[in-house]
Order: C-alpha cells, then sequence, then structure tokens
C-alpha cells in the first residue's frame, strides 16, 4: 500500500478541524451565561421551585372574550433570579397599562436595601413582535404598551436587568389593563 503525503495532510488538516468543531461547539454549551436562564410557563400554569423558593403566579384566572375596556386582562406575582416567561394569553384592546411593583429580597424574605436604580422590564410579546416597558424597582411603576393586536395572544417576561447576588430574588407584583 502507497501512501500519499497529499492525502495524510488533508486528513489530518480535516481531522483537526473537526475536534476544534467538537470542543468549540461543547464549550459553548457549558458556559452558558445564568442571566440567560428564562423559566417558559403554560397558559394559566404556575411555577414554583421548592428548591430555590423561585415562583411566578397568576392572581386572576383568564376571563372569556369581551373584556371591557379598564378591566385587568391578568395579574401576577413573581419572586425569580433571573427571568420567567408566561405562555399566551388574550389581550382584547389595541393597548394596555402594566402596573408592577417589585424589590429585592433574601432567602428569609427580608427586603433587602442598597438597590437603588436597580432595573427590571415586563416585556408583551406576540409572534416576532416585542413590547417593553423598563422599571425601578421600589415603587409603584406604571406604563402603556400600545399598537397591539386586539384579540390577540401574548406572552408576558418578567426580566431581572441588572445583577443581584446568589440567595437574593426579585420580588414583586403586577397587572395587564386593557385600555
Amino acid at each position: 500500500m502507497i501512501f500519499n503525503l497529499k492525502n495524510i495532510k488533508k486528513s489530518f488538516i480535516i481531522a483537526t478541524l473537526l475536534c476544534l468543531v467538537m470542543v468549540l461547539g461543547t464549550s459553548a454549551n457549558v458556559s452558558a451565561n445564568e442571566s440567560d436562564k428564562s423559566i417558559k410557563l403554560s397558559y394559566g400554569e404556575n411555577y414554583e421551585n421548592k428548591e430555590t423558593g423561585e415562583y411566578f403566579r397568576w392572581v386572576t384566572s383568564p376571563t372569556k372574550k369581551g373584556i371591557a375596556a379598564n378591566s385587568v386582562a391578568k395579574e401576577f406575582e413573581f419572586k425569580i433570579r433571573f427571568s420567567v416567561e408566561s405562555d399566551g394569553f388574550t389581550i382584547d384592546s389595541s393597548s394596555v397599562d402594566i402596573d408592577s411593583t417589585a424589590w429585592v429580597e433574601d432567602v428569609f424574605g427580608n427586603v433587602e436595601s442598597g438597590y437603588e436604580g436597580h432595573k427590571y422590564t415586563v416585556q408583551l410579546s406576540r409572534l416576532l413582535t416585542t413590547k417593553s416597558l423598563q422599571f425601578d424597582i421600589d415603587g409603584t411603576e406604571s406604563g402603556t404598551i400600545s399598537g397591539l393586536t386586539s384579540g390577540g395572544t401574548y406572552k408576558i417576561k418578567i426580566i431581572n436587568n441588572d445583577y443581584i447576588p446568589d440567595g437574593q430574588y426579585l420580588v414583586g407584583y403586577g397587572s395587564v389593563t386593557n385600555n
């Protein structure tokens, strides 16, 4: 059997490239940023993690079509480290008011101070469209999101924008009101 030096070089280069692709691909999965952790829920489903104390709860049950203007489409409460996203719920107007209040607590439920300027985001998304409001903690914040599809199904996502150390959580509640 005669070995061709040209074929050996090609085989070596291909094997090296394949090894690099495998190593780089594995590294990307292992080094995923914690802030990318998002919890996804099904319609009307509550999330509760007994090990960490995190939760997302719908406070009121969804109502049927024909929700009147200025009526609450959804109310929720949360205790999270990173973010949580619901499955779809119906909004029966082209704009909504979102009211939300949040603060930082430790694992024992004690309110933590020193988080002035800490921000979190409330997002509404439908298909490829996402509309967001950014709020400060330590007080009730309100905002209006317009340009929505009346009768459309939207997801709500709560995102902790800033770092908080282990053992502390972003805690709060809010509502989405049809206009």
